[in-house]
């Protein structure tokens, strides 16, 4: 059976997740935690799913941010532009960057990166140091998007002693990513992979206590990206 991922937070399901499908007609599945927080906000079911609407949708996003782009260059002899004129033009570069950032990934980069993941089992300086070249030079593909998910993947099936290895290369990714943009895309995966996923083991639990606590303190990530992860941490144990 192949894997079913979330087409919001793009999280590959596990055996306690539950998956939803918007209409009896579409193909994309959404996790239980996406549907109600799209639900809060009204947003659920979408209005376009089925991916050709998608495409279509961007392709029009990506065409409308291409002519603003090549009339601002070109036309350097006419008036500013007015506020409004300048938001319309800002709101088009927005969506069509959104766009861009929700086109499929490329499977067999995620497969490939992820499948060489397998061989981080501890949080091996050398072995994370490695993998963290890897994942810059996929930056530079503009292959993040595949890479951060290859990260987060590992850490959901990873078996939970070798969990804190995946935890840290996520930490030294985003540490040496000066550009933000692994940060950014790996906002989307970790809360759940906080409230989820945490790794096992007196060592291992100890290690990724103090690695938490550190992006804390330092404000590696926004702090409501840690409510999921306080909320376990406070549950009796049965």
């Amino acid at each position: 059976m192949s894997a079913i991922s979330c087409v919001v937070c793009e999280m590959v399901a596990s055996a306690a997740d539950t998956f939803t499908k918007p209409t009896s007609g579409c193909n994309h599945q959404y996790c239980e935690d996406c549907v109600r927080e799209l639900v809060q906000e009204k947003k659920f079911p979408p209005l376009i799913c089925c991916e050709d609407s998608l495409h279509v949708e961007k392709m029009k996003l990506l065409e409308k941010a291409e002519k603003s782009g090549k009339h601002k260059s070109t036309d350097t002899h006419k008036p500013r532009q007015d506020a409004s004129e300048a938001a319309t033009a800002a709101a088009a570069k927005a969506d069509a960057g959104a766009a861009l950032k929700d086109t499929p990934l490329d499977k067999a980069q995620v497969a490939e990166y992820y499948d060489r993941l397998a061989e981080l089992r501890t949080a091996s300086k050398f072995k994370v140091q490695v993998f963290t070249q890897v994942a810059g030079d996929m930056l530079r593909k503009n292959l993040w998007r595949e890479a951060a998910y290859a990260v987060s993947k590992r850490i959901a099936m990873a078996p939970a002693e070798h969990k804190i290895g995946a935890w840290c290369l996520m930490d030294s990714i985003v540490r040496f990513d000066q550009s933000k943009v692994y940060q950014k895309e790996f906002m989307k995966h970790v809360p759940k992979l906080l409230s989820k996923y945490a790794p096992e083991g007196t060592d291992a639990s100890a290690q990724f206590t103090r690695l938490v606590a550190r992006w804390q303190r330092e404000k590696i990530f926004p702090q409501d990206v840690f409510r999921h992860y306080k909320e376990v941490q406070v549950q009796p144990k049965s």
